[in-house]
C-alpha cells in the first residue's frame, strides 16, 4: 500500500484489512475437492478396468485439472481479501481495493452520518465484527468495513472523530423528516 502524506495534526486511528475469515467456506469447498479428487485419482490408478485401458490417462488429467482449479480458486479469493485495505484517520477512511487494477476511494470523516456495528454469530467466534457506514457522500451512500478485528473500539473513535471533524469545520446535520 502506497503512504499517503497525512494532513497536518491528523492521526491515523485504525489500519487493517478484512479478515481472510470471509472465506473460510470457500477454503473448505477447495480443500473437500482437492481430497476427493486426490482419493479418486488413487482409486482410478489402482482400479484395474481404469488403469489397463488407454482413459486412464483422460480420467487422471481431468481429476488433476480440478485439483489444480480448486487451488487457484482459494488462491485467487485469498488474493481478494489480501488487497483490500483500511484506513481511518481523524479526518477522512481510505478504501483500497483491487487486485491487477488498485481503486482507493477516500471519504472525508466528517460526512459520516451514522455508523452501525454488525456482529453475525459467525464473525463473533473469531472476535470480528462488519462496519455500515451511512455517509453523504454522494459516490459513496454506504461504506461496509467487513470482518475486521477491533470493531468496538474504531466504532466509537469514528463516532467521536467525526464529530469532532464535523465541529471544527462548523457543519450541523439537519433533519426535514
Amino acid at each position: 500500500m502506497t503512504r499517503r502524506q497525512n494532513r497536518p495534526g491528523e492521526e491515523i486511528l485504525w489500519q487493517g484489512s478484512p479478515s481472510q475469515i470471509t472465506n473460510l467456506g470457500t477454503y473448505f469447498f477447495c480443500g473437500i475437492t482437492i481430497g476427493l479428487g486426490w482419493v479418486a485419482a488413487i482409486f482410478c490408478w489402482q482400479w484395474p478396468p481404469v488403469r489397463d485401458h488407454n482413459f486412464s490417462g483422460l480420467v487422471l488429467g481431468g481429476l488433476l485439472i480440478i485439483c489444480l482449479g480448486s487451488l487457484w480458486m482459494a488462491f485467487w479469493q485469498w488474493l481478494q481479501v489480501k488487497s483490500n485495505s483500511y484506513t481511518i484517520t481523524t479526518e477522512r477512511i481510505l478504501i483500497s481495493q483491487g487486485i491487477l487494477n488498485r481503486k482507493t476511494e477516500e471519504i472525508e470523516l466528517y460526512r459520516v452520518r451514522d455508523v452501525t456495528l454488525v456482529q453475525p454469530l459467525f464473525l463473533r467466534l473469531f472476535g470480528l465484527s462488519t462496519l455500515e457506514l451511512m455517509t453523504t457522500d454522494p459516490s459513496s451512500p454506504t461504506i461496509v468495513l467487513e470482518a475486521v478485528h477491533e470493531a468496538r473500539m474504531l466504532w466509537d473513535e469514528m463516532r467521536r472523530c467525526a464529530e469532532m471533524a464535523r465541529q471544527k469545520r462548523g457543519i450541523a446535520e439537519i433533519d426535514f423528516t
